[in-house]
């Protein structure tokens, strides 16, 4: 019987079809799979383990809802795939959701060392500011060359960081044998894993393991869109929060602002009444002076 979750985010609810069409069951050969990935494997077809789709839809599913929900609150992804097959959807759709990205090379250290690696970053801010200017990059014709080299060797590897001004809130991981050096200063700062992980991996550590083929353009890219489409509807949440809250703030100042003048105005109006009675007073005595003589 053909399921669905609807509950993911989405424009259409992901099937079981769908993942069968992106070739997303389809694991390692038998022969190269950890064991800890039994839970999610539903058979061996010609010496090759088949993940159960229905486990890689209710796995999608809760990541997913930790996505949104991390958004809605304003917090930040790091998404990572530096595979051939992944780069490609890493920065279209990290781009799409406005979440920030790794696709050609983990810098070691990106997220450990990060104070030295936005230093860098900030200096590709700067170069790329200059030459959006039109100013010279070098003093010299080769200096000029070796700058724009280098700026553009930063921007293959950190040029989905350049907004990046502090550690993310979660990061989402394509092939974590690959990416075993991002998941392991993930888990070494305790940073939440959203991972696709195949029959060979070991999702021992990961947060949020989604069981599928990691190999699969396709079934990257409709993994990968799902959770962006999570993201997106976490922040379009956060927006409607954020103006909401700005809204209730701009009323409440509205309010303290009519209170005063009204407070300024009751003020006012005692010392004008204070005058009138201090002058009423004054000529009262002054006429009582003047009848007394």
């Amino acid at each position: 019987m053909q399921q669905s979750v609807e509950s993911v985010p989405g424009n259409e609810p992901l099937t079981v079809r769908s993942l069968l069409e992106s070739s997303a069951h389809i694991g390692h050969p038998t022969k190269r799979w950890h064991p800890d990935m039994r839970q999610y494997i539903y058979a061996k077809r010609g010496g090759v383990h088949i993940i159960n789709p229905q486990r890689t839809i209710e796995c999608l599913d809760r990541a997913s809802r930790f996505l949104s929900e991390l958004a809605s609150r304003g917090g930040t992804i790091l998404m990572v795939g530096t595979k051939k097959q992944a780069q490609d959807t890493i920065a279209e759709e990290a781009s799409r959701c406005e979440s920030h990205y790794i696709n050609r090379r983990w810098l070691g250290g990106l997220m450990t060392n990060f104070q030295t690696i936005q230093e860098r970053v900030d200096f590709l801010v700067r170069m790329e500011e200059r030459k959006a200017k039109g100013e010279p990059l070098g003093h010299t014709k080769r200096e000029e060359m070796r700058a724009a080299t280098e700026v553009n060797r930063l921007n293959n590897y950190l040029g989905g960081i350049k907004s990046m001004t502090r550690l993310p809130d979660a990061i989402f991981v394509v092939d974590i044998e690959k990416e075993r050096n991002a998941v392991a200063e993930a888990r070494r700062l305790k940073v939440p894993i959203v991972a696709i992980v195949d029959t060979n991996s070991d999702p021992t550590g990961i947060d949020y393991p989604i069981p599928s083929n990691d190999d699969s353009v396709r079934a990257i890219r409709l993994i990968t869109s799902r959770l962006s489409d999570a993201i997106l509807d976490g922040r379009s949440r956060f927006v409607r929060a954020e103006e909401e809250r700005l809204a209730e703030v701009a009323e409440i100042e509205k309010q303290e602002a009519e209170a005063r003048a009204s407070a300024q105005a009751a003020a006012a109006a005692r010392m004008a009444r204070q005058r009138v009675e201090v002058q009423a007073e004054a000529a009262a005595e002054a006429a009582e002076e003047e009848h007394g003589q």
